[in-house]
C-alpha cells in the first residue's frame, strides 16, 4: 500500500509512504539524488522502495524542493530535508503501525548529501543511522570541481567567496556531528562524485569521532545505488537492520 502524503504547502513537499498493513521492523526514509536539481525526483527510488518494504521496513520516500522550482531558495532543500524527517511523528499518529523507533535516513548523491547533513541537524526524531550513497559531502570542493556543472552554485544563490556562511552550513564536513552512527558507501569507479571525496570526510571526522564509517565498493560505478537487483543494494540491506 502506497500513500502521497504532504509535509508542507509546497508543491514538492510531500512524500510517498509505503506501507505494510501491520507492524513494520522499521522506517528508511529516501532522499534522491540528482544533484538538487528539477526534473530528477522521488521516482529514482521507486525500486529500491518497493524491495524495502519487502524486506518488511515501511519506506518514507521523500520529495523536496529543487533548483529549476518558482522562487527558489538557498534554504529550501536544507528546510525540506528536516521538515520530512520530522513529518514522520505526524504519519505515526495516523499509521501507528509504522514503527519510528527504528529508522535509518538514506540518500543517493545530492540525497546523500542530505543524509550525512541531517546527521547535524536536532531533530525530532530518533534516527539509528545516517546513510550516504555516493554522497557530496564538501559543498565547497564541489562548487571548485564544477560538479553536476554548476549546481552548487546554483543551490546556495553564490560562491564560497560571497556566501562562506552558507557553505559552512551546508557542507556536512563542516559541521559538528550528533551521536548517530553514520555510513558512506561508495564506488571507486564513480565518474560524478569522486570517492577521494568521500575518503578526506571520512578521514576528518574519524579523527574526532568513531561513528563515522565508510565502505568502498569496486566495480562500483555512480548510479549502481538506485539498481535494487544489484550487488550493491545487497551492501545496503545488510546495514539496515
Amino acid at each position: 500500500m502506497k500513500k502521497l502524503i504532504k509535509y508542507g504547502n509546497e508543491n514538492s513537499q510531500y512524500g510517498e509512504l509505503y506501507l505494510h498493513d501491520t507492524n513494520c521492523i522499521g522506517t528508511v526514509c529516501l532522499f534522491h539524488g540528482g544533484f538538487w536539481t528539477m526534473p530528477h525526483d522521488l521516482h529514482q527510488f521507486d525500486n529500491v522502495a518497493h524491495e524495502l518494504l519487502n524486506l518488511g521496513f515501511c519506506v518514507w520516500n521523500i520529495e523536496y524542493r529543487r533548483i529549476g522550482e518558482t522562487n527558489h531558495k538557498w534554504r529550501d532543500v536544507f528546510d525540506d530535508a528536516t521538515k520530512a524527517i520530522n513529518e514522520l511523528n505526524n504519519i505515526k499518529n495516523i499509521y501507528n503501525h509504522v514503527n519510528i523507533n527504528n529508522v535509518f535516513v538514506v540518500g543517493h548523491s545530492a540525497g546523500g548529501h542530505l543524509a550525512i547533513w541531517l546527521n547535524s541537524q536536532d531533530l525530532k526524531i530518533d534516527v539509528k543511522k545516517f546513510i550516504g550513497l555516493s554522497p557530496i559531502l564538501d559543498l565547497e570542493i564541489a562548487y571548485y570541481k564544477n560538479a553536476g556543472d554548476g549546481s552548487v552554485e546554483k543551490l546556495l544563490h553564490g560562491n564560497p567567496n560571497e556566501f562562506p556562511e552558507r557553505y559552512l552550513f551546508g557542507s556536512p564536513i563542516k559541521l559538528k556531528r550528533k551521536n548517530s552512527s553514520e555510513l558512506i558507501i561508495h564506488g571507486n569507479m564513480d565518474d560524478y562524485v569522486p570517492i577521494k571525496w568521500s575518503k578526506l570526510y571520512h578521514e576528518k571526522i574519524r579523527k574526532f569521532t568513531d561513528i563515522s564509517h565508510l565502505i568502498e565498493l569496486e566495480a562500483c560505478g555512480h548510479m549502481d545505488f538506485i539498481d535494487s537487483k544489484s550487488n550493491v543494494f545487497d551492501v545496503l540491506k545488510s546495514n539496515i537492520r
